[in-house]
């Protein structure tokens, strides 16, 4: 017994000496960003805790917007600031066009040859351009506009019959996460809803429901869409590997290094955002023309570069049309008035609570369902 405990401790002195010499060396090789030192074996996987975005944002005020870490022996790069997201996902694009591979994500796509994990190869680009121009394109999403509708008018019946038993609880992921966000934002602050409501009255009227085509006339609702996703985006660390030695910020960043893209983060830098905290849909609204053309990086709840969400437009048209059809026919409130808004675990970035409505019907009659 002696001896094996004597042999395990000189294996532990190995594997800690030998991952110490490697850390040492291949920070001489190359100018990593800062970061902390690494435990041996499980490197910085302790300091990410259950929510990576927010461990990251509290470790770039001590390290910097860039910082070096590692998952286990994979190296970590993590991004805070817009100009190095900028870096990865406009100036060296190409370097960073892979995303990294793991069990899960081969399991999801069965092998890896999929769309969403493959390699950028060039069956992988002509797979994107396939899926953006037959699946995700105007003509697709006009298409199939009528079902999109059908589910709707189903959600808004089943909401109408929830507000006659008064209980209503929300549930969530991905755009049904953005579209309880959003609910929980507008319970929470009752004169953002309000101005909504006023919107809708003005363009659609009491007497119908609201339709894709009215959305082009309700800036305010997508000012209020754009600011949900600021401030929670579905899915709030983009991924991505370098396939080929870069830089970020004049860092190195070797081939093969994961790179996480904190848009919590950056989403809340106050050099991009006044009050970055604040729920303000009106920011959107006094954006000068210019900006707005822009594509500006401090916004990129979709990602970006090649590898960003080729299913927007999709995702906006059915946020967008659903979220004006909550609006217009309910009020909506909890009971002592305000949401907890604490974030949960999960792959998508849910709600830790859910939320227990009491939607109140507001308009009278209430629009036909069945057209």
């Amino acid at each position: 017994m002696e001896d094996l405990t004597f042999y395990l401790l000189l294996l532990t002195i190995w594997l800690a000496s030998t991952l110490l010499i490697r850390h040492l060396t291949s920070n001489r090789r190359h100018r990593l960003p800062p970061g902390p030192l690494p435990i041996p074996l499980i490197g910085h996987l302790p300091l990410l805790g259950t929510l990576p975005h927010l461990s990251l944002h509290r470790l770039s005020a001590y390290y910097g917007p860039v910082i070096s870490l590692r998952l286990g022996s994979s190296p970590l790069i993590a991004v805070n600031s817009t100009s190095a997201a900028c870096e990865v996902f406009k100036t060296h694009d190409i370097a960073f066009s892979d995303r990294p591979r793991s069990y899960a994500s081969l399991r999801y796509s069965y092998g890896g040859p999929g769309f969403a994990f493959g390699p950028s190869t060039p069956y992988w680009r002509f797979m994107k351009k396939l899926c953006v121009s037959e699946l995700l394109g105007s003509r697709t999403l006009d298409a199939l506009r009528p079902i999109r509708r059908q589910e709707r008018l189903r959600l808004v019946a089943t909401l109408n019959e929830a507000a006659a038993r008064g209980v209503f609880t929300a549930g969530s992921d991905t755009t049904a996460t953005l579209l309880e966000w959003a609910l929980a934002e507008l319970i929470n602050n009752p004169s953002i809803q309000y101005k909504a409501q006023q919107e809708l009255d003005s363009v659609v009227g009491k007497h119908r429901l609201v339709e894709e085509s009215d959305v082009p006339n309700l800036p305010y609702l997508q000012s209020i869409a754009k600011e949900t996703l600021r401030l929670h985006s579905p899915v709030p660390i983009s991924h991505r590997i370098a396939t080929r030695d870069a830089k970020i910020l004049d860092y190195d960043v070797p081939a093969g290094t994961i790179i996480f893209i904190n848009l919590w983060s950056i989403h809340r830098d106050p050099d991009n955002w006044v009050d970055p905290f604040e729920f303000k849909p009106e920011r959107f609204e006094d954006m000068a023309l210019e900006e707005k053309q822009k594509n500006l990086l401090h916004y990129a709840p979709f990602g970006g570069g090649r590898r960003g969400c080729p299913g927007m437009t999709l995702g906006l048209d059915v946020v967008h049309v659903t979220l004006a059809s909550l609006v217009q026919c309910f009020e909506w409130g909890v009971d002592g008035g305000k949401v907890d808004m604490k974030e949960g675990m999960g792959l998508t970035s849910p709600r830790k609570n859910p939320i227990v409505c009491m939607p109140r019907v507001r308009l009278n009659p209430f629009p036909t369902l069945h057209e």
